[in-house]
């Protein structure tokens, strides 16, 4: 029986020790991880925000929506990406705070700039253009690269100091106005026996006109060139002073673009380099190769 309990007493104490050595082990761990953490975060107060920026490129390619101020949504099957992915959201005010600060920055060798990937309303565009030919007045060489442009996105890379189209796309640049597209179904259902009542008081309501009418009434073209026509004024002379256009030359290409081209073989691309709309034709391979050539790898 004696030689029981002192078996028992035995490896009591051998647990004991064990136990003692284990929480120990965990008590150094924990107070290592703490002291890790503490100094971590003390050291992340100190550190620079500051980016290299000597003898590099700022590679601009924003893939979004440039709006006033971000809406942060909680979608519950976001994450899942069930419904499809949420937009881009950028910020303008970021955006033009990140082109302006490499227009002022020395050791920046230039701005690489693509924004086939972004959309932009008519006072965005503007505000973009503008930081970016404040850059290039800054003496900032600004690289802009596209597969096809529109007028809203031309705007914006006409401030460029160089504008390359890529030869193997399938579009060309067409800055020459804009448009409004509209379904007009009054015909439709009078087809189908839908009797279609609109009741409205005064003019300017085009709202419901889809469905009462084939056309566009007199009332909505004054109205939507009333807005569009000081818009496209304002673009016009920005393209012209980007690329160094007399004043008159955008609109003058738009007007005769169907003769521009013929004069091209009809090739959208070699008529764009041929009028001044772009600086070269490229494939993406010798872009890169342009790029190492000029500023190096």
């Amino acid at each position: 029986m004696k030689k029981i309990k002192s078996m028992i007493s035995f490896v009591d104490n051998i647990l004991g020790k064990f136990r003692r050595v284990f929480i120990n082990i965990l008590t150094v761990l924990f107070l290592m991880l703490i002291t890790f953490g503490f100094f971590y975060s003390l050291g992340s107060l100190f550190e620079s925000d500051i980016v290299e920026t000597e003898d590099q490129i700022l590679y601009l390619q924003p893939n979004g929506v440039i709006v006033d101020k971000a809406i942060t949504r909680n979608e519950p099957f976001e994450e899942f990406e069930i419904f499809g992915s949420s937009t881009n959201q950028i910020e303008l005010e970021f955006f033009l705070k990140v082109i302006k600060n490499a227009g002022k920055d020395d050791d920046l060798k230039a701005i690489y700039v693509d924004v086939d990937d972004l959309s932009a309303y008519y006072t965005s565009a503007l505000k973009i253009a503008d930081a970016l030919y404040e850059a290039r007045e800054n003496g900032k060489e600004i690289i802009a690269f596209t597969s096809g442009l529109g007028t809203t996105g031309y705007l914006m890379v006409s401030q460029a100091t160089e504008i390359i189209l890529e030869k193997d796309s399938y579009e060309s640049v067409l800055p020459f106005g804009f448009s409004r597209v509209r379904q007009y179904q009054k015909d439709f259902f009078e087809n189908i026996k839908v009797d279609m009542n609109v009741y409205a008081a005064g003019d300017f309501k085009s709202g419901p006109e889809g469905f009462t009418r084939n056309d566009m009434s007199e009332t909505d073209k004054l109205a939507w060139l009333e807005f569009v026509t000081p818009v496209w004024e304002k673009y016009k002379s920005k393209m012209e002073t980007g690329r160094g256009f007399e004043s008159g030359k955008i609109q003058y290409i738009g007007d005769n673009y169907h003769l521009l081209t013929a004069e091209n073989g009809g090739d959208d691309k070699e008529t764009a380099l041929a009028i001044g709309l772009v600086d070269k034709l490229m494939s993406k391979q010798e872009l890169r190769n342009y790029m190492i050539k000029k500023y190096g790898s």
